[in-house]
């Protein structure tokens, strides 16, 4: 049985999963209600619910902290723009509490579960678009030493679908994931100028799933 399923009949359903994968697969990141909901993709009231059991047993903690907020304004046509009006706000942000008890064993646990090489991540990566190279790093080979967990390069890219692929992913791996998106062409200009990310990313720990460049 693959760990995922292992880990929603240990925890009782997704949402506490992806409760889970949010805060401890970000260790030092804060959340406020909004934002966990939208990076971990599930429903508010559940989220709401969730927390509530985290908070209690201590595996989650909890701040008020000040936020610095844009304020719309309208301009006229014409006219010049004015500078965004700033306003500071207070709201409650929840993190993961790295001194319970159970904090290394369950990161752990939940990192096992991320999605992996394989397990039909090739076929979703193929249907963005006409790609030439998908490498996969950082959470996906649970290395923690590359600048960038997946790089796409190709052509033809198709962005809506790529951007809800990547808020997809980010919900299954519950990480901010760190991602380069290139065409064929500013990929091979960067390779050739040497470019210092590529390059770094290329001689880190990684694993290529569509390699069509030979690279």
């Amino acid at each position: 049985m693959q760990l995922g399923k292992v880990l929603e009949q240990l925890f009782e359903s997704r949402s506490k999963i992806s409760a889970l994968k949010l805060f401890l697969m970000n260790p030092g990141a804060e959340f406020s209600i909004e934002k966990a909901v939208a990076s971990a993709q599930i429903n508010k009231q559940r989220f709401q619910k969730e927390i509530k059991k985290l908070l209690k047993i201590g595996l989650v903690g909890t701040r008020i902290a000040k936020q610095t907020i844009e304020l719309p304004r309208k301009t006229r046509r014409g006219k010049k723009t004015v500078k965004p009006k700033l306003k500071t706000v207070r709201e409650r942000v929840f993190f993961a509490n790295k001194e319970f008890v159970l904090y290394p064993e369950l990161k752990n646990l939940v990192s096992r579960a991320a999605p992996s090489v394989g397990g039909g991540l090739t076929e979703r990566i193929r249907s963005l678009g006409d790609i030439k190279v998908a490498l996969l790093s950082g959470v996906f080979i649970k290395s923690d030493s590359s600048l960038a967990d997946i790089m796409l390069v190709g052509d033809k890219l198709k962005k809506d679908r790529i951007n809800s692929f990547l808020k997809k992913l980010r919900a299954d791996t519950g990480k901010e994931l760190n991602y380069s998106v290139m065409t064929t062409p500013e990929f091979r200009y960067r390779l050739d100028m040497n470019d210092r990310f590529v390059r770094d990313v290329l001689d880190s720990p990684h694993e290529k799933i569509i390699n069509k460049l030979g690279i």
